[in-house]
């Protein structure tokens, strides 16, 4: 999945420092958006038809948000299940809103 839109939303997610919400933008933080767009597209490319019901925005936020979280704990990065328990979540969410469609 190659063409994967990236495009940012009005989604935000709280800020493991302050709380505060907050939005990682690609001019602020290059790294942990292409970071977060990577491990989108491998997810892609292994679950296409599932994946195709997540927004892309928000999975790049969440991964933004634990890898600052990880950076906050004195640890670096975020683990694979951290990963995987985001795009479930995502998932999760996605069929919710599909059920009576």
């Amino acid at each position: 999945m190659s063409n994967i839109d990236f495009t940012p939303t009005a989604f935000t997610v709280s800020d493991p420092g302050n709380g505060k919400e907050r939005r990682y933008e690609a001019t602020h933080y290059p790294q942990r958006v292409a970071d977060a767009q990577r491990v989108f597209t491998q997810f892609a490319d292994s679950y296409p038809t599932l994946v195709a019901t997540v927004v892309p925005d928000h999975f790049v936020q969440l991964f933004c948000q634990a890898q600052d979280s990880a950076s906050w704990s004195g640890s670096y990065g975020v683990s694979f299940e951290r990963q995987q328990a985001i795009l479930l979540t995502l998932l999760e969410t996605a069929a919710k809103q599909n059920r009576f469609n």
